[in-house]
């Protein structure tokens, strides 16, 4: 059976048996199976660090209902060393689709505006996602001075204006706290 092979594999450490072991296991549709997968997939990357058949493995993961988030959140990484940003924007956007902890998720639209902004040198695109994340986290004081850099850096001060008029409208309840309300009043004042 699966977890036999894959463990076999593992405590043997030969990369051709772990990465037999992981096919093996991602070709059932069991979804513990899948989970036995993964961790053979992980300990394939720590014998081979990024060899393309490991890589092609978490991708096979990626597919996978029941390793989608885990194995975005490895790669992610490996695209991040390996300076594919492309990739690591697509296993971001994964993570963020899978994602349900307001904490996680806040992080996650923090790295994504990162390596848009940084390594991928494109201050537009992540203006547009740092709008996203004020959008559904207008309580985050982070992602809101984050907007607020990007704003000044691109120029588009308006669009920003418009984002904390839909936030803290002129008339009526936001439903934010006091302090949010008031750090976002004060900067439509200062505009």
């Amino acid at each position: 059976n699966f977890a036999n092979v894959a463990d076999g594999a593992i405590a043997g450490g030969r990369l051709d048996d772990v990465l037999y072991a992981v096919n093996l296991g991602t070709n059932s549709q069991s979804v513990l199976l899948d989970l036995d997968a993964f961790a053979a997939a992980e300990r394939a990357l720590v014998l081979s660090d990024t060899t393309p058949e490991v890589v092609a493995l978490f991708e096979k993961l990626l597919r996978e209902s029941a390793t989608r988030g885990r194995a975005a959140s490895v790669l992610e990484d490996v695209y991040a060393r390996a300076g594919r940003f492309d990739r690591q924007v697509e296993t971001l956007e994964v993570m963020l689709a899978t994602a349900a902890a307001k904490d996680d998720r806040i992080s996650i639209f923090a790295r994504l505006v990162d390596v848009h902004d940084r390594a991928m040198n494109s201050p537009e695109t992540a203006f547009d996602v740092a709008v996203r994340a004020v959008r559904e986290f207008s309580t985050s004081i982070e992602s809101w001075d984050r907007l607020n850099a990007l704003a000044v850096r691109t120029g588009r001060i308006q669009v920003f204006i418009d984002t904390l008029a839909g936030a803290v409208p002129a008339t009526g309840e936001t439903g934010l706290p006091d302090y949010v309300e008031l750090d976002l009043s004060e900067r439509i004042a200062t505009l």
